[in-house]
């Protein structure tokens, strides 16, 4: 199995992953102060990057989401490991046959074991023959914690929370978009447990 680039998102969250109120109460800030609320919404956006999906550093999807990634060829195994959960449920897996023509394959497996999500063949099938070209095989499927914000672990968005309560602290030393501070020890100690194998 060859990966050809890195998963990518195909259709991003619906909601945000906290909201403007609960970081301003969060950061005992009222909430008719509207002077800072650009920075609080960048800071917002910026948490949510550095945790959620393939580059974040928990590598999991935290709201529900789609992605897809392109292989060359289907891997000698019966089965495909997704780079990222949690799954929610597979959207398809299509191919470029020898003769160039586009199929979809049905009838696939999906479950998590220890090290992720797994997609496989069922009893009796077998992966098809592929066209000779990089993109000959794509996988695409839905994964988060769920819809809405309240889905993604409690510990996730409280350390959210902390790291954008200590960036809005020493916003001098806060380039957004790039962390250069420190995360809080709390947000590490709420994190560590829903970081992905090898994150």
């Amino acid at each position: 199995m060859v990966l050809i680039q890195a998963p990518y998102r195909t259709i991003a969250p619906a909601h945000a992953l906290l909201t403007l109120a609960e970081v301003k109460q969060f950061l005992r800030l009222e909430l008719d102060e509207t002077e800072e609320d650009e920075l609080l919404t960048a800071l917002i956006g910026t948490a949510t990057e550095y945790l959620d999906g393939w580059r974040g550093v928990l590598g999991q999807a935290l709201l529900v989401q789609e992605w897809a990634m392109k292989l060359a060829d289907f891997p000698a195994e019966r089965f495909i490991r997704l780079p990222l959960g949690p799954l929610i449920e597979l959207v398809g897996v299509s191919c470029f046959d020898p003769a160039g023509q586009q199929s979809v394959l049905s009838g696939l497996e999906s479950w998590t074991d220890d090290l992720g999500p797994v997609i496989g063949l069922a009893e009796g099938q077998s992966w098809p023959a592929t066209a000779t070209r990089p993109d000959a095989v794509t996988v695409t499927w839905r994964c988060g914690f769920g819809e809405g914000a309240d889905a993604v672990p409690a510990g996730i968005r409280t350390a959210a929370k902390l790291m954008i309560g200590q960036w809005f602290a020493n916003r001098e030393a806060v380039n957004v978009g790039n962390i250069v501070t420190e995360m809080p020890l709390g947000a590490q100690v709420l994190l560590a447990p829903h970081r992905r194998m090898g994150s």
